[in-house]
C-alpha cells in the first residue's frame, strides 16, 4: 500500500507542497502508516527542511499492490497473493491435460480400466510440461506410453492459452 497525499491547508510548508507529495510517493506506505499510528507524526526532510505531518495533514488512500487482493472484516485484514508462479502454471497445465485425456477416454468409449497410449504434439511448451510430469499424468489416465513425435489417429487440438496442442488417446 502507498500513501498518497493531498496536503490540506498547509500554508506553513508553502512551496514545499509538491516536494512533500513526491517524497510521500517514495515511502513504503505500510511503514509510514505504522509510524503515523504509533508516533502520531511522520517526519520527512524535504529540500533540506524538516517537515512533520499528521494524519490531519494527509488524505490517505489505501491502494492494492499489483498481484495482491485484500479484504477486511471486523478489524481483520486478509491479503492474498494472486501472482502465478511457474509451478502453479505447470500444475494448472497438468490438471488440464489430465482432464482432457480423461474426457477423450470417455468419448472414445474406453472402459475405466483400459490401458492407453497418449500422444502430445504441437506446442513444445506444453509437451515440455507433460514430459516433466509424465509419470503422474500417465498414472492418472492409465497410459502405458506417451509419444511426443507423431499424433495418434483421431487426435484432437486443444487451446491452452496461447498454445495449441494436439492430444491423442488409443487403447492398448
Amino acid at each position: 500500500d502507498r500513501i498518497t497525499a493531498l496536503l490540506r491547508g498547509m500554508t506553513k510548508y508553502g512551496n514545499l507542497v509538491g516536494a512533500i507529495g513526491a517524497a510521500l510517493k517514495e515511502l513504503d506506505g505500510n511503514a509510514a502508516m505504522d509510524t503515523l499510528n504509533s508516533a502520531g507524526t511522520l517526519a520527512l526532510t524535504v529540500n533540506g527542511e524538516s517537515v512533520q505531518l499528521t494524519k490531519e495533514d494527509l488524505l490517505i488512500e489505501m491502494t492494492h499492490k499489483e498481484g495482491y487482493i485484500s479484504s477486511e472484516d471486523h478489524g481483520i485484514t486478509v491479503v492474498l497473493d494472486t501472482n502465478l508462479t511457474q509451478e502453479l502454471v505447470e500444475e494448472g497445465v497438468v490438471n488440464e491435460v489430465i482432464s482432457k485425456l480423461q474426457n477423450m477416454r470417455k468419448d472414445s468409449g474406453f472402459e475405466v480400466m483400459d490401458r492407453i497410449r497418449v500422444s502430445v504434439t504441437g506446442s513444445e511448451r506444453i509437451a515440455g510440461i507433460v514430459r516433466t510430469h509424465e509419470a503422474p499424468i500417465a498414472a492418472k489416465v492409465l497410459a502405458d506410453a506417451v509419444n511426443y513425435d507423431d499424433p495418434l489417429p483421431g487426435a484432437k487440438e486443444w487451446d491452452f492459452g496461447d498454445d495449441k496442442v494436439s492430444l491423442g488417446v488409443q487403447r492398448v
